[in-house]
């Protein structure tokens, strides 16, 4: 479905880390959040391109929560 929404101009590259942690989300809402933002790179791309969507763990430590007020410390999986 992914490549449909890119059109033939854009290469979607995707790249998934190993290992990830089981996370909490809505499914749908998921979804609804990837096609957005690739809908947005392929209208900022008219001349086509490359888009590439990787996911990987991230550690994220008490000082940098303290730092950061919406921050919360523990592990997470970021999407790129």
């Amino acid at each position: 479905m992914l490549t449909r929404i890119m059109g033939e101009d854009i290469r979607l590259q995707c790249m998934y880390g190993e290992g990830l942690p089981f996370v909490q989300a809505d499914v749908g809402m998921m979804e609804q959040v990837l096609v957005n933002l690739l809908v947005n790179a392929r209208d900022a791309m008219p001349h086509g391109g490359q888009l590439s969507i990787t996911t990987n763990d991230v550690q994220i430590n008490e000082a940098y929560a303290h730092a950061h007020s919406d921050a919360h410390a523990g592990q997470f999986v970021c999407l790129t």
